[in-house]
């Protein structure tokens, strides 16, 4: 029932702008007398809406709360393996199991977010420390054959089988299923060198991360010459002079004369907007070899990581990790998805090679890897009429007020701003929204909101994960309501400038919310299958990637484009660019995007690690270069190290599954089609679909498998020729397509 990716940082929902929601979670400790509160008395876990107290959250706590937490858990699991296999029901099975969520989501969930939002050296040392023991109790829970003698009972009692929900009798199949790849139907020497490979891995993980985390801290290029950062514009410039205050603050700066800081989380800005090419190879070499070279290296822990995999996969009597990973996803084979991504290659490339014939005639020479973001931004602007000043036009209250616009327009909700008690925060920036069905007096589910870049502490990127997860507690029946975050890293408000947000930050924005909604609106009270828990790795982006569509629809873009100090509108050439923002160069993005994917798999279906004291890790490097080479329309560097800073697959949840974003592009693409066939522009039919997108695809949650709960919404299976139109792909073979996405 526990997923312990989730204890070990790797279950956030995150996005390719970064790069995915920490699914467990939250019910109250059950008790004889009945709903108590935290059983662990942690300092910051005592609040009856379950919801931790971040500011609490101390390093120095950590040990023993965390301590007092397994104590508290281990109670838990001796009293579900207490119950005779005749007595079984789900509250006595699953009740405990409920309690041993609570206890981990409250205090180590709790950790595990400030890893991100507020990572400190002493936390960070804290969180390695309890790591292995937080670790070693997932397994004991994962791998105790009492527990799944009971869920097999369950199983086989028809009659009692017969009176659970699905999404009860899902939850007791996934765990069914998490248990025996947890290797507990191992002999006992294969379980303990299993057990010892978890162990590892989780460390290497979280040792990657914080190699990563650091060589984007440390990482940057400070730029003396007024001439090298002219073109840039204001909310950048801006960006890099508080850089260059808060990184070296004993250097006279001004925002006018320089000098100024682009650190690595403002890569993409830097490479958008620097004229000087020179500079930007410089910062393009500086960024493809983060995390690749002295103690920072990630290289020898990938070729580890990727080995113990490999041998896990072996001890499980699988082939290789891909095969393990695909068990619990929608995707039937590893066949099936190169198939997919090797069909959007086909429909992608000679589109790809297209724009960069552009680019090159825009630049009059080669394009090279760091003139691709240049260019794209220089095409974008001659071809869609779009400046980088629109960035003007889109200030965060104003996309926030059209995101939540659409959304109680869709969904028959309310979104208003509520009071946030000091103790819940984790910085002063950050806020809490209640939704509430409409004309409701109380909320129906809370989310938090942190909004801007905070690079001395922060992860980069966005993300959506979990802090409470809806369930009806025992025995008094009321419903605990879910409560997630919505992280993302914009830049902040600079003196009478409120904070600004590109395009892609907004269509980034629409993004996350869109995994909160499912989080939030889901009509499931069950822990494992309620909101996003349960829900298959491939088919979880399927309501963050169908909210990314309203952002560019016009009347949206008219509403929330109006600039920031006159007030004035979005011109009618601008909303045109930016509705043709969605198919712009969607040649080269789905390229990358179908790049990515393959490496992945292939490195963990193909790929044989080397073992061994004599290990060229460096040869793995050979075999990415030719995986990526089919897919290459711009000469890459031999020195490119992106593997070192693919967290996605070596320290989330993504390994032989980053497929799942053009996977569930599929699914999501077609879902919105069910708008436009209906008619965007009548409300009332609109409205009604919007009814019907609640109800199935995020009320039902992880209850019913994901291609039922399409086939309830759509009508029908998913077709691919939506994603194809949007995206301007077509023509292409459908019916290979057609083959290769069915599940």
């Amino acid at each position: 029932k526990l997923q312990f990716l989730y204890l070990i940082g790797a279950r956030s929902v995150v996005t390719m702008r970064s790069t995915r929601a920490s699914r467990r979670l939250q019910v109250l400790l059950l008790g004889a007398g009945g709903p108590r509160r935290w059983g662990s008395g942690s300092a910051w876990n005592t609040r009856e809406d379950l919801i931790p107290r971040y500011a609490r959250v101390a390093a120095e706590d950590v040990a023993g709360n965390v301590e007092k937490m397994l104590t508290a858990c281990e109670a838990a699991l001796a009293k579900a393996e207490a119950v005779a296999v005749e007595n079984v029901s789900w509250e006595a099975v699953m009740g405990p199991l409920d309690e041993i969520e609570v206890e981990i989501a409250g205090t180590w969930g709790a950790v595990s977010h400030l890893m991100s939002v507020r990572n400190t050296e002493d936390l960070r040392q804290a969180h390695q420390a309890a790591l292995p023991s937080v670790v070693k109790f997932g397994l004991r829970v994962k791998q105790s054959k009492k527990l799944l003698n009971l869920l097999e009972a369950m199983k086989n009692d028809t009659a009692l089988y017969a009176k659970l929900s699905s999404g009860q009798r899902r939850v007791i199949e996934q765990h069914v299923r998490s248990a025996k790849l947890a290797g507990l139907l191992l002999p006992d020497d294969a379980q303990r060198q299993f057990n010892t490979i978890t162990e590892e891995l989780s460390q290497l993980s979280s040792n990657y991360r914080n190699n990563v985390l650091d060589a984007v801290r440390h990482g940057e290029k400070v730029v003396y010459a007024k001439r090298d950062v002219e073109g840039m514009p204001a909310h950048v410039l801006e960006a890099a002079h508080d850089a260059m205050c808060e990184r070296h603050p004993n250097v006279p700066s001004t925002l006018e004369g320089g000098p100024w800081c682009f650190s690595l989380d403002m890569y993409i800005m830097f490479m958008q907007y620097c004229e000087n090419r020179e500079l930007r190879e410089e910062m393009y070499r500086l960024n493809a070899a983060k995390a690749s070279e002295g103690s920072l290296d990630n290289t020898p822990l990938i070729v580890r990581i990727l080995k113990l995999r490999e041998v896990k996969a072996s001890l499980l009597g699988y082939q290789n990790h891909a095969d393990v990973s695909l068990a619990a996803k929608m995707a039937p084979s590893v066949g099936k998805v190169l198939e997919l991504i090797e069909n959007m290659r086909e429909a992608s490339l000679e589109k790809a090679k297209e724009e960069v014939s552009w680019m090159a005639a825009l630049a009059g020479h080669e394009i090279r890897p760091w003139d691709v973001q240049f260019y794209i931004e220089k095409v974008k602007n001659k071809a869609l009429n779009l400046s980088p000043d629109l960035v003007n036009y889109f200030p965060l209250e104003r996309v926030l007020d059209g995101l939540f616009s659409v959304v109680e327009q869709l969904f028959g909700v309310e979104i208003q701003r509520a009071d946030l008690p000091d103790e819940l925060t984790w910085d002063p920036d950050v806020r809490l929204y209640e939704v509430r069905e409409r004309g409701a007096d109380a909320p129906m589910a809370k989310f938090f909101f942190d909004p801007y870049a905070r690079p001395q502490n922060k992860k980069s990127g966005a993300w959506m994960s979990s802090a409470v997860t809806r369930h009806r507690r025992v025995p008094d029946g009321a419903v605990v309501l879910p409560v997630a975050h919505i992280v993302c890293n914009a830049s902040k408000p600079v003196g009478a400038k409120p904070a600004l947000l590109t395009s892609q930050d907004a269509v980034t924005l629409f993004h996350e919310c869109g995994h909160a909604l499912q989080h939030m609106l889901t009509s499931v009270d069950t822990l494992g299958c309620a909101g996003i828990e349960g829900v298959e790795w491939d088919a979880v982006e399927l309501p963050s990637q169908f909210m990314e569509n309203w952002f560019y629809l016009e009347p949206n873009l008219r509403a929330m484009g109006r600039h920031w100090e006159t007030g004035e509108p979005l011109s009618d050439a601008a909303v045109k660019g930016l509705m043709a923002l969605r198919p712009f160069m969607a040649g080269v993005h789905t390229l990358r995007q179908m790049s990515l994917a393959t490496v992945d798999m292939q490195l963990h279906s193909q790929y044989r690690a080397p073992s061994g004291k004599q290990v060229d890790a460096l040869a793995i490097y050979d075999f990415y270069q030719s995986v990526m080479a089919p897919f290459q329309v711009v000469e890459p560097i031999p020195e490119e190290r992106l593997l070192c800073s693919f967290a996605h697959i070596f320290a989330g949840g993504y390994a032989a599954g980053y497929y799942s974003y053009i996977w569930a592009q599929v699914l999501s693409a077609d879902a919105f089609a069910a708008f436009e066939e209906a008619g965007l522009s009548d409300e009332e039919k609109v409205a009604e679909v919007g009814r019907r997108f609640r109800e199935t695809v995020l009320g039902l949650g992880g209850s019913v498998h994901p291609g039922e709960v399409f086939r309830a919404f759509r009508g029908r299976d998913p077709d691919p020729d939506a994603l194809l139109r949007h995206s301007g792909l077509g023509p292409h073979p459908r019916d290979n397509l057609l083959k290769a996405c069915a599940a």
